[in-house]
């Protein structure tokens, strides 16, 4: 009876234990972390105009296209930022994702409806929206860029 005993109250300590561990790591306690220098993407140098908001932290890219790659698949690239303490996102910054709107109209964008520009595809809600883009398309690139919207890469030709 005494080593049923001992064998639980050393299993309670290890738990205990373990538990105060993780938590500890949870808390960022006795865990170092260093600032983001790596594309969790590529694994190259970060580019500090290349990034996406997501979850709560600003996190950068190496290159365009690398943004949309994270997005399209957070948790495959997500482990590669453990240790990595990522900067918290501006107050008020949108949370960043996949464009689903016409830059032009704020409205539903239908995937029928693009053009590339700036090594991205841009999609609208109809073709007119496509003409008024084109004659500004740097104003229209701010506003995606405004409210989180991140276009896909353009096809290489």
């Amino acid at each position: 009876m005494r080593k049923v005993t001992v064998l639980i109250a050393a299993v309670c300590v290890l738990a205990a234990f373990a538990t105060l561990v993780s938590g500890c790591k949870f808390l960022g306690l006795g865990t170092e972390t260093k600032p983001q220098t790596m594309c969790p993407v590529m694994n190259k140098p970060i580019d500090k105009t290349q990034y996406i908001d997501y979850d709560g932290k600003r996190i950068y890219f190496c290159c365009p296209g690398c943004d949309y790659a994270f997005l399209k698949e957070p948790k495959m690239y997500e482990k590669n930022l453990q240790g990595v303490e990522c900067e918290k996102c501006p107050k008020g910054a949108p949370m960043s994702k996949m464009q689903d709107m016409c830059p032009v109209t704020a409205m539903k964008a239908d995937k029928q409806f693009h053009t590339d520009y700036a090594k991205r595809r841009i999609y609208f809600c109809t073709k007119a929206c496509i003409d008024e883009f084109n004659k500004t398309p740097d104003k229209y690139m701010k506003k995606l860029q405004e409210k989180g919207q991140i276009c896909e890469p353009a096809p290489e030709k």
